[in-house]
């Protein structure tokens, strides 16, 4: 099987193409589950929690 190429070559040979959503393909090429997904993000997630902990100190005390 050959994902990037979406294909399936069977023992004798004959090749088979098959269609795969862009971004699941995407995904499973590069091994993102939903946390590793969200993992991509840490950077902007941090950021968002630091300008809440300062303009809304009281949630975090």
């Amino acid at each position: 099987m050959d994902l990037p190429a979406q294909t399936v070559t069977t023992p004798s040979g004959l090749v088979m193409g098959f269609d795969v959503e862009p971004f699941r393909k995407e995904c499973l090429v590069n091994g993102w589950d939903d946390i590793g997904l969200t993992l991509r993000r840490q950077d902007a997630i941090r950021a968002y929690e630091e300008r809440r902990r300062k303009a809304e100190p009281w949630i975090f005390s």
